[in-house]
């Protein structure tokens, strides 16, 4: 995990490639050059990235698996 299959779409924010080739890559390069991406895809894409998003993931991950303590009236 953590590499470009985790936040490449192909043919929607990127082109992947299989190989490791110039081969590979030239063909990928010739695919990319015909696409029309969609900017809101791309940037909805990246959001799931954003600070933002990591913020509210790591609060839902703590409040899932922290119980906290509640105060109580003596």
């Amino acid at each position: 995990a953590g590499g470009a299959l985790d936040y490449v779409q192909n043919e929607i924010n990127g082109v992947l490639f299989s190989e490791q080739t110039v081969d590979s890559l030239r063909e990928a390069l010739q695919r990319f050059r015909k696409i029309d991406f969609d900017e809101t895809a791309i940037r909805q894409s990246a959001e799931r990235f954003s600070d933002a998003e990591f913020k509210r993931q790591i609060a839902a991950f703590i409040s899932k698996h922290m119980e906290i303590p509640r105060a109580t009236n003596s």
